[in-house]
């Protein structure tokens, strides 16, 4: 029964919303073609696993003037994806069942603004690090795909992943614009919460946040203040690490000079 309900609402999100959900990549390529010179929108934003839809119904709201477009690999989710755009309704949304590596294949390089990685899979274990989506065959893709102006957007609980994502980010060039280690969106009118995040919220889960250009070089920034040490200094959010970074176990990080980013707790 399970299963079949699954199945049930994969067909639904492929079927019952034409024009919203895409399950076939010419059929996407199209969508999105024809939605960037049909819709006046200005700006081109992806969010890769958007999961039920939360975030980007919100930001989708948030911003009329954006055309954003999710991908998803879990086809049935979209369903409850579909049914929040159509809920705010949205029409500068696209939902697209596909592997990120497949975005090549549906945006033209150099088109999109920003990407969102919102508490994406982890992929613990080392012979599967090729699959979490800030290895570096995943940046080359991104920095593809970017304008020259874009800008990449994570957000994670998970520590080793967030250190990962710095040491590749550091090694195929891109430059650090913001790093918090304790990052509330309340602070930034330009974000929204997940469905992930709003669950962790509530258990005082940190999360961690980064925003990266691609760049020429490695350059450390302080970020955001979120809260106060005892002895008045910031608390979450630090200077980017200089590095190096260094395996401490197979499928696990630590930084390198810097104690602030130790093991996942």
């Amino acid at each position: 029964m399970r299963i079949r309900r699954k199945a049930g609402r994969r067909d639904k999100a492929l079927n019952n919303y034409p024009g919203l959900v895409f399950g076939d990549l010419l059929l996407a390529e199209q969508a999105v073609r024809q939605k960037r010179s049909g819709g006046g929108w200005r700006q081109l934003a992806v969010e890769i696993g958007c999961g039920k839809g939360r975030f980007v119904a919100e930001m989708a709201t948030r911003q009329p003037g954006t055309l954003f477009v999710a991908v998803e690999m879990e086809a049935e989710v979209l369903f409850h994806a579909a049914e929040k755009i159509i809920a705010a309704g949205c029409e500068n949304v696209a939902l697209i069942a596909a592997d990120a590596a497949r975005l090549p294949d549906i945006i033209p390089p150099g088109q999109v603004d920003v990407i969102y990685l919102n508490f994406s899979d982890p992929w613990p274990k080392a012979r599967h690090s090729k699959r979490r989506l800030t290895s570096p065959g995943f940046l080359r893709i991104y920095h593809r795909l970017l304008a020259r102006t874009g800008r990449l957007v994570m957000k994670t609980d998970n520590r080793p992943l967030f250190e990962f994502s710095l040491q590749n980010l550091a090694g195929e060039g891109w430059q650090l614009l913001t790093v918090g280690w304790d990052y509330s969106f309340r602070d930034n009118p330009d974000d929204a919460e997940t469905e992930y995040e709003h669950r962790f919220r509530e258990l005082g889960t940190a999360i961690m946040r980064l925003a990266a250009a691609p760049g020429t070089g490695w350059q450390p920034v302080s970020s955001c203040k979120s809260a106060a040490d005892a002895d008045g200094g910031p608390s979450g959010c630090h200077p980017a690490p200089a590095g190096p970074f260094r395996m401490s176990r197979p499928g696990g990080w630590q930084s390198g000079p810097s104690e602030r980013c130790g093991s996942h707790h």
